[in-house]
Parts: C-alpha cells; structure tokens; sequence
C-alpha cells in the first residue's frame, strides 16, 4: 500500500529538465521577481520549484534547478528579436511576401477597377461628344462654304469656324455648339429669306404689307452681315409671322356672349376728362374657329397674341352697338370687319378710330 502511494519518479533528460525549469520559473515571474533579487532566498527559491514539481510527480535534483535558475537568470532559452534595421525589415517583407502579394493585388484592382469606371464615366463621353461635334462642324462649315454669301457674311462664317476649332480643342462643349448653330443660321438664313421675302411679295395685296416685308428682311440681311445671328433671327420669325397672316382669312365678330363685355371705355393717360370707347372683337375662321392673333396695344406699346381686343370706335358706334345689345340681349348685326387673303389690314363695317387694346 504504501509503494502505491509512493510517488513514480519520472525520467527526463537534464537539458529539458532545466529548459523546464526556466519556463516554469518564467511562468511564475511575480515570485521570481520577489526571491531573485538576493542570494539569501536562492535556498527558499529552491524548495519551492522542487515542490512544485513534487506536486507534479517529478523529481528535480539541486543541480537541475540551479542550472535552471542561472540560465533564468542569464536569459538563456529566451528569445530576443533583433533589433530592427533595413535587412530586418526587408527581410520580414520577404517572409511575409505572401500576405504582402495579396494586399498588393487588392490595391492594384481597385486602382485598376478606379481607371476604367473614370475612363468610361468621364472620358469616354467628353471622347465620344467631341468627335460628334467634329464631325457637325466640319458638315456645318462645307455647306457654309457651298452658299452664296457677301464678303462680310464670310468673313463672319471664318470668325465663327476658328473660334469653334480653339473651343474643340479646348473642350468648350457650349461654345462649339452655339458656334455649330450660328454657322448653321449663316449657311441657310440668306435662302430662307430670300424664299419668305419672294412668298410674301407674291401674297400681298397692300403696299403697306410689301413695304413691312421688305424692311424686315433688310434688317435680317443687315444683321446676318454683321454676324448678329440673334437679331436676323428674330426678324425672320416677324417675316414668317407676316407671311402666314397675309395667308389668314377670317372675319372680325363683336364678342357676344354671357358675362362678358360687347364694348368698354376708358379714359386716356394724356386726357383724363375725355373717354375713348373700344368694342370688343374676335377673329373667327370661316369652319367656325376662333383664332388668336398679335394685337399691339396703344396704351403701352406692347405686342401679344390675344383671342379678343378691343378696337376703339366713335362714340355713336359704341352707342349703336350697346342698343343693339340692349334691344333683346343679342347683337343681331355681330359682323365688325372682314380679313381678306392677301392684306393685313381687315375691312370694317363700322367706323373706327384707330387703335387698339388687349385689357380692360
């Protein structure tokens, strides 16, 4: 009984035992560092580890442990990193080239995933939009140079296409499309003017529709030679304007209907205690449809399309078409004017007094 309750020695070779010691010894810094500090407890310090070990079933002789603990003491069996230079450095990139590799892919697809999403968000369009603009320019600038032109219409062309060719270059996307526009007005403008200006002539029965059409394309002519497009431009829309009312027939009706007025007067800025009387009127086609026309206001100046206006009559008128009204709440004789094919200028079957409102 009492050789089974005999601790078993176990064996182990003195060099492991005292590496053991060490790492025990280690492991139990706190008492290391209160019983190492002096010779007076390396006697203390050696009952102790051997009891440890006793608990562990080993037995460590006295040379084992002081072997153990000069070793300790010496740093022996530990580890020391070198210090860290270049070599060192170069050398842990080297052993850790694998991990290295990984993160240097990694960049390397997002820079390159970085480049293409910039070269085909940003790039390729502004690529793609200036080879189209080269292209229109270069379409814009042969029919230019095929049209019949003054010097001065030319030389406006030149200006223009030089400037587009230094904004190509310098990537003015605006500045290349409204050369690319004015270009294009210079090249087709003086054929389209020619055209409404021979249209009209050939429509007008009135000299003062002949005489309008020709001073609007002399001012659109003037302009193109100056290279103000903006001006031409409207001076040509006022020429088709006057060629499509010159084709208009309608006839002039004096407006009748519930809650709306037949006939207003006002009294005018520059005399207060006089009254100007207007009726008011619509143009209606002969299918029966109202259409709107540009009525320029005497009271101030300004043109705007309107469906109803007023044209200002004699009193007698005003009053004669107000008893009409009055006799059974219908104008019987509603018929104010007649626009021909060819004139500007309605026939009316009333007298008038010139002039003519939008509001009231």
């Amino acid at each position: 009984m009492a050789e089974a309750t005999k601790t078993k020695k176990v064996e182990l070779p003195d060099i492991m035992l005292a590496m053991d010691v060490v790492d025990t010894l280690r492991h139990r810094q706190s008492m290391v560092d209160r019983e190492l500090d002096t010779d007076a407890y390396d006697d203390a310090l050696r009952q102790k580890v051997r009891k440890i070990y006793a608990d562990q079933g080993l037995e460590v002789t006295d040379e084992i442990i002081d072997r153990g603990v000069a070793a300790l003491r010496e740093d022996r069996f530990t580890y020391t990193p070198p210090k860290w230079n270049f070599k060192t450095a170069l050398a842990r990139i080297y052993v850790n080239r694998g991990r290295w590799a990984k993160v240097g892919g990694i960049i390397v697809a997002v820079l390159l995933a970085v480049l293409l999403a910039y070269r085909f968000a940003v790039v390729g369009p502004v690529q793609r939009e200036k080879k189209r603009q080269t292209r229109q320019l270069t379409q814009v600038w042969q029919q230019f140079q095929a049209t019949k032109k003054s010097d001065s219409l030319t030389r406006v062309g030149d200006k223009l296409y030089r400037q587009a060719k230094q904004d190509l270059d310098a990537r003015k996307s605006a500045g290349v499309s409204s050369a690319i526009s004015q270009l294009t007005s210079l090249a087709q403008m003086p054929d389209q003017l020619a055209t409404l200006r021979a249209g009209i002539l050939k429509e007008s029965r009135e000299k003062t529709a002949t005489a309008k059409a020709e001073r609007l394309y002399q001012d659109a002519m003037a302009a193109l030679d100056r290279g103000d497009i903006p001006s031409a431009q409207k001076a040509t829309r006022s020429l088709q304007t006057l060629h499509r009312l010159l084709k208009t027939e309608y006839a002039l009706q004096v407006v009748s209907k519930p809650n709306t007025r037949s006939g207003v007067w006002r009294h005018p800025q520059n005399n207060p205690s006089a009254r100007n009387y207007y009726i008011i009127v619509e143009a209606v086609t002969s299918d029966g449809k109202r259409i709107a026309l540009p009525i320029t206001s005497e009271e101030d100046g300004k043109t705007s399309t309107a469906q109803m206006w007023g044209v200002r009559v004699p009193d007698s008128v005003f009053n004669q078409i107000r008893r009409d009204k009055m006799d059974n709440g219908l104008i019987d004789k509603n018929r104010f004017g007649l626009k021909r094919r060819g004139f500007l200028t309605p026939e009316y079957m009333y007298p008038i007094a010139g002039g003519m409102i939008t509001q009231w």
